[in-house]
């Protein structure tokens, strides 16, 4: 299925504070021009922000996950502890 190899191919780094994620995405950027949404499980309250080229993203938290939308053409997203 398209989605799991897609998403076998993002490379996360586990910081003491927060979470580097890399999205390595080889999709078709004419067919794919929409933002992904990513979903978190488990890091729910413990997440204070999320940063990827430069700007805030919006978050939604829920009790046990977060959710966000970001560029699968852009840099690094980086996740921020409280």
């Amino acid at each position: 299925m398209l989605i799991t190899k897609e998403r076998e191919k993002n490379r996360l780094n586990v910081l003491e504070n927060g979470y580097n994620i890399t999205p390595h995405l080889d999709m078709n950027a004419q067919l794919f021009t929409e933002p992904l949404t990513m979903v978190l499980k488990s890091v729910g309250n413990r997440v204070s922000e999320i940063r990827q080229d430069g700007k805030k993203r919006f978050l939604k938290k829920d009790a046990d996950k977060v959710l966000f939308d970001f560029n699968l053409y852009g840099v690094m997203i980086q996740i921020r502890f409280i």
